[in-house]
């Protein structure tokens, strides 16, 4: 199930778009990840959509299995070793800037022609 996109969505209605780059454990719970203000993020925690959610959302973290455990937090270790997934920013490919350019080139394109 590599590759799939999940929210997590908070009770503040923050929704977190993630995707599973590698197989392993997410957790169906984590800390909210939206900023409140420049200072502040939200504190509650958020709840998992289980992958119930739209496939072509734009992840903004991505959870992967580390290929060096020395280079993962101590408390995180046994974790991954029982196939658990860790949580980071998620940068976009090439491909993926190009195609969400491609569409806004076209979105612009329909709405001069309107």
């Amino acid at each position: 199930m590599s590759n799939k996109i999940n929210t997590y969505t908070c009770p503040n209605g923050h929704v977190t778009v993630t995707i599973r780059l590698d197989e392993g454990v997410t957790p169906f719970m984590l800390r909210c990840h939206q900023k409140l203000n420049e200072k502040h993020n939200c504190t509650e925690f958020a709840k998992s959509a289980f992958y119930q959610c739209d496939q072509s959302l734009i992840p903004e973290y991505e959870w992967y299995k580390p290929t060096d455990i020395k280079k993962v937090a101590k408390g995180l270790r046994e974790h991954v070793k029982q196939g658990g997934l860790v949580l980071r920013k998620h940068i976009l490919s090439k491909k993926q800037v190009d195609d969400i350019l491609d569409e806004l080139k076209e979105k612009v394109k329909k709405q001069a022609n309107d």
